[in-house]
């Protein structure tokens, strides 16, 4: 069970999956901002952490695995699009991230035309 989410550089625009009403419409953490100002995919695994989505949430652990794949327009970060799960020993394939970027990467053609 994952969840999906798209998200503007200010608060959550989409939600698919459960917990729609924790995520919907909530401001951005810090953390994820950051991401999205990097411009650069984010995986947890190894070598990084879970990050809090929104603004509100007290605790990052709750998720066991995140990919986030900024929404780029030209060349400007306009958000982002998140595959999270909160199943204990969820672990994102390679085609979990693939998805994740070919969805970012749709978005970004859609927005830029």
């Amino acid at each position: 069970r994952h969840i999906a989410i798209i998200t503007d550089r200010d608060g959550v625009i989409a939600v698919s999956g459960s917990s729609k009403k924790d995520y919907a419409e909530k401001r951005l953490s810090p953390e994820l901002e950051k991401i999205i100002e990097s411009r650069e995919m984010y995986v947890t695994g190894a070598n990084s952490k879970p990050i809090r989505i929104t603004a509100n949430e007290f605790n990052p652990d709750q998720y066991t695995s995140q990919v986030i794949a900024p929404i780029m327009v030209h060349g400007d970060p306009i958000g982002a699009v998140i595959l999270l799960s909160k199943d204990k020993g969820a672990k994102m394939s390679e085609v979990e991230e693939k998805l994740i970027k070919t969805a970012s990467i749709f978005l970004s053609r859609q927005m830029e035309n």
